[in-house]
């Protein structure tokens, strides 16, 4: 095992959204609270000498890497604090990378003790591609990476199209998982159906036409290198609350950067990942027998509402909360401190 960081510290921690996390000098149009809350944070984070206690044990390492059994390189980023006695493991969504984390760091500053861990899956953003890949080789991914660190207990966040990796993991590793929160999540197609959900039609399109998804991802790619910061007409579709948490640049540069990052090793792997979702995948949902709690969006147009109620239905010990007005990012940022409170709902 082999672990080590591959990416400096930024001069301030960013997130998916900006808002929360972004240098207010960067966005003039921040509002007094998101001015605020960056202070918070970024006191925390990097003036651990100035706070006494539990806030200057408050790290952020953006990429780490660990060498696997089979010579892959597994990326992490970790925050809070390093030696939390509450190790929470986040999977993020598609396409997406480790980075999707940080923004819970607002609400991860009022939870002491708590270790936020994000890992990229294979072929994403910096850690090594798996051919043979799957939700239950990840989850055996998980195994080594959490006994090679110490990690005994854990609680895990999947977001849309990582709720699969999150859930196969609880099932895999019953005697590990505490609990787990899914946010916004995608459920398997052939139960839940595919209407109402852009997310369903995309990986539909990922396994049926592979080859015109690389090209529209990787066009993608190649549009928010080039101008991070712009309006795309997706937006225009969108409901209120997720127009509003891409409303400024400072908001969709950080957004463009998590997206530039998950493809920095091509597009290969986000078009499997998408084909992997666009297969059978419910029928060992009823195996995951640990406390799960499903949050999402009432105006989520990604992954529709119908999604979270088939999974509250197939999990035998899952509970759904809905909430009005929120989309598919918006609930992410807006209800940041939900999630990581349903996570830790089994702390002891």
């Amino acid at each position: 095992m082999f672990v080590r960081d591959i990416l400096p510290r930024p001069a301030f921690p960013s997130s998916p959204h900006g808002r929360r996390l972004m240098n207010p000098r960067h966005d003039r149009d921040v509002g007094l609270q998101g001015i605020l809350i960056s202070l918070v944070v970024t006191l925390l984070v990097f003036a651990g000498s100035a706070f006494p206690g539990e806030a200057s044990s408050f790290v952020t390492h953006r990429c780490r890497q660990m060498t696997l059994p089979d010579g892959r390189r597994l990326a992490y980023a970790e925050y809070g604090d390093p030696a939390g006695t509450h190790v929470v493991l986040y999977h993020h969504g598609m396409p997406s990378c480790r980075l999707e984390a940080e923004r819970l760091l607002c609400a991860l500053s009022q939870h002491p003790g708590v270790r936020l861990i994000a890992l990229d899956r294979p072929g994403i953003g910096r850690s090594d591609p798996d051919c043979c890949g799957d939700f239950h080789s990840w989850a055996r991914d998980v195994k080594f990476f959490t006994t090679a660190l110490g990690i005994q207990k854990f609680s895990l966040i999947g977001v849309s199209g990582g709720t699969p990796y999150a859930l196969a993991t609880a099932r895999m590793l019953p005697e590990s998982v505490i609990a787990v929160a899914l946010a916004c999540p995608i459920a398997p197609i052939e139960g839940a159906g595919r209407g109402g959900s852009e997310g369903a039609q995309n990986v539909l399109f990922a396994e049926r036409h592979p080859f015109l998804a690389r090209l529209a991802v990787h066009a993608q790619r190649r549009a928010l290198q080039r101008r991070p910061e712009r309006r795309t007409l997706s937006m225009l579709t969108m409901p209120p609350a997720d127009r509003a948490v891409l409303s400024s640049a400072a908001d969709r540069r950080a957004h463009a950067e998590i997206i530039v990052e998950a493809m920095c090793q091509g597009t290969h792997s986000i078009i499997r990942a998408g084909q992997l979702l666009a297969q059978p995948w419910s029928c060992w949902l009823p195996e995951v027998r640990c406390k799960v709690t499903i949050l999402h969006g009432c105006e989520d147009r990604i992954t529709s509402p119908r999604m979270a109620a088939y999974l509250a239905s197939v999990l035998p010990n899952s509970e759904v909360r809905f909430y009005p007005g929120q989309g598919h990012p918006s609930l992410v940022v807006n209800c940041s401190a939900d999630i990581l409170r349903a996570a830790l709902a089994g702390k002891e």
